[in-house]
């Protein structure tokens, strides 16, 4: 009984793992004063200047099938200079005369890569190398699993996003040293004083292999092109079951692929080819099913809903909503509107200020739905947090052009130069009786007029917090063409920032262009008040708006107002109205 439980013993600390939740490096031994378990609980060192570094604990275990793995980030781009050692199975803590097995990163050039050698009495010899040019970039990231078979088979699984799953990368024949004589498990690293707290690692472990019970599944789907879909399971597949095209299947009409083909040589990529092809309008899902991987594992069902979206044209795509004059802590914000039934793609499109020339390029695989809006902003967390928009509210991070806090102009534009949309913003538009106009956002009122008439933007209401980002705008309106040419939307209306007929809205319709307008707002004794429009010409179709101020910019009284116009033409037509209004409220 007491050998049995000193053999419990020796194996229970022979395998390990460590996540780094734990606040102390007791189990380690070397340099453990130059590295830090970090907030994120990730192992990190953190030396006071350049140097070397080393840590080792003791590992050990029989002659059988071994599972050894890790993450590992070194935040910079490696080099000679600035390179990591990680000793996988080691007889002795001395480099100079050990004996085992050991992985470098970190060469001049643009080779960096796992690399694995055989270390013979302080004589190292290179047995095996992963992808090419991996970990060359900044930073160079890795999930590591390593399965060392008794025959000498070595099986390198990589992700190279950092992700947790990973998927064959090379296999390579060693068995020259025995793991069952391995004492130390370690890492070591070369570094110069800029990348003295740049080294992390994560999730290690060093345990009896155990068999795969897990079955794949899908770590990415996405459409390539109008008729091409690629899927990538987190591990090799069995060859027969993916490429077998009833084993895929796309809704509305589209069917089975026509072929399935390998992509990629780690035999977890696929390439879907369809006979019909995908259109713009339509929101497609593919399932997948009978798949298992190379131990017979079979995969649940898998189903991707997916898009294939086409470039905006003129009337497309159009500006919603701008917030110009954000928070201390937060980002300016542009909300844009598809006022088609497809999907749009947004990336290549340019987003300019024409008045300061900057200018930002979606770099990122943006697309809209039909009827939908998304705000582009660099700070998503903070609209989030501080506006609490709706739940759908579609917000993504993008970088912008600064655009000045009281005037200046968002234009949207495609890769060649064709301008969608644009408008001139200057932070008079925004209702007179707001006294601090910081973090308020100027809101499109409706898409059936002019994107650039300055009486289409108003300030949103602060029932909403006063911004909309991603989502319907707070005072939005749609304008249905009747056989009136001049008519009031809601004759009450109430300026107080509820997000409810905040405007007097005059809506015009008229059966040719070239109008000249003169329109004023009257009390209910007769008295001119406002003028609305002086000699303004008018486009065939349009709105005229008042926000309940006179003249002066004073608040008139609560009651009946009358509309009065007179609309002329070159021509000789004269068009002559009244309309009636009720200013039932303002804001407090």
């Amino acid at each position: 009984m007491f050998m049995i439980s000193l053999w419990c013993i020796s194996f229970i600390n022979a395998q390990w793992s460590s996540d780094f939740s734990e606040t102390s490096l007791t189990e380690w031994t070397g340099d453990v004063d130059q590295f830090i378990i970090n907030e994120d609980g990730q192992l990190q060192l953190n030396a006071p200047d350049a140097g070397e570094t080393t840590l080792f604990r003791q590992s050990q275990i029989s002659d059988d099938t071994i599972s050894i793995g890790l993450y590992h980030k070194l935040d910079f781009s490696p080099s000679d200079n600035n390179r990591s050692t990680i000793y996988l199975a080691l007889d002795n803590q001395d480099i100079t005369i050990a004996s085992g097995y050991y992985i470098q990163i970190g060469e001049n050039g643009s080779d960096d890569a796992l690399k694995f050698y055989y270390l013979n009495n302080g004589s190292a010899e290179q047995i095996g190398t992963a992808t090419m040019g991996a970990l060359a970039d900044e930073p160079a990231v890795v999930t590591l699993g390593i399965d060392v078979y008794p025959s000498g088979l070595w099986s390198i699984k990589t992700n190279y996003d950092g992700l947790e799953s990973t998927s064959l990368d090379v296999e390579f024949m060693d068995d020259r040293f025995s793991f069952s004589d391995s004492q130390f498990f370690g890492i070591a690293c070369k570094f110069s004083a800029s990348r003295a707290d740049k080294f992390f690692y994560d999730d290690m472990f060093l345990k009896a292999f155990e068999v795969d019970r897990t079955p794949p599944t899908v770590i990415e789907a996405k459409a390539l092109s109008v008729n091409q879909i690629l899927i990538k399971f987190d591990e090799p597949v069995e060859p027969s079951n993916a490429l077998n095209v009833n084993n895929y299947i796309v809704d509305n009409g589209v069917g089975n692929p026509s072929a399935v083909g390998l992509s990629g040589s780690f035999g977890n990529e696929y390439l879907l080819q369809f006979a019909t092809d995908f259109a713009s309008e339509i929101e497609y899902t593919m399932t997948a099913s009978g798949i298992n991987d190379l131990n017979g594992n079979l995969m649940a069902g898998f189903s991707y809903v997916f898009n294939v979206p086409s470039m905006p044209i003129k009337g497309d795509l159009l500006l919603s909503e701008i917030l110009f004059d954000p928070y201390i802590a937060g980002e300016d914000f542009i909300e844009l509107y598809n006022t088609s039934d497809k999907f749009l793609d947004l990336q290549g499109l340019v987003i300019s200020n024409t008045q300061n020339e900057m200018m930002q390029i979606v770099s990122s695989n943006l697309s809209i739905s039909p009827k939908g809006y998304i705000a582009l902003t660099e700070d998503a967390d903070f609209l989030v947090q501080e506006y609490k928009p709706d739940s759908d509210a579609n917000i993504i991070t993008s970088e912008l052009p600064a655009f000045n806090n009281d005037e200046g102009n968002v234009t949207i534009t495609t890769v060649d130069g064709f301008v969608l949309d644009f408008f001139d913003y200057t932070e008079d538009l925004h209702f007179q009786l707001i006294d601090d106009t910081e973090g308020v956002s100027l809101e499109r009122i409706s898409f059936e007029v002019e994107t650039n008439d300055e009486r289409n933007w108003q300030s949103a209401s602060q029932s909403s917090r006063f911004a909309t980002p991603g989502y319907k705008n707070s005072g939005e309106i749609t304008i249905n063409p009747g056989d009136e040419m001049f008519t009031i939307l809601a004759e009450t209306f109430s300026p107080d920032q509820d997000g409810t007929d905040d405007l007097m809205i005059l809506n015009y319709n008229l059966d040719k262009s070239g109008f000249v307008a003169n329109i004023a707002i009257h009390d209910a004794v007769g008295f001119k008040i406002k003028d609305l429009s002086q000699n303004e010409f008018l486009s065939t179709q349009g709105i005229i708006t008042w926000d309940g101020t006179d003249a002066e910019g004073n608040i008139s009284d609560l009651g009946i107002y009358i509309v009065v116009g007179q609309v002329f033409h070159p021509d000789g037509d004269i068009l002559n109205f009244k309309k009636t209004a009720v200013l039932a409220g303002f804001i407090d």
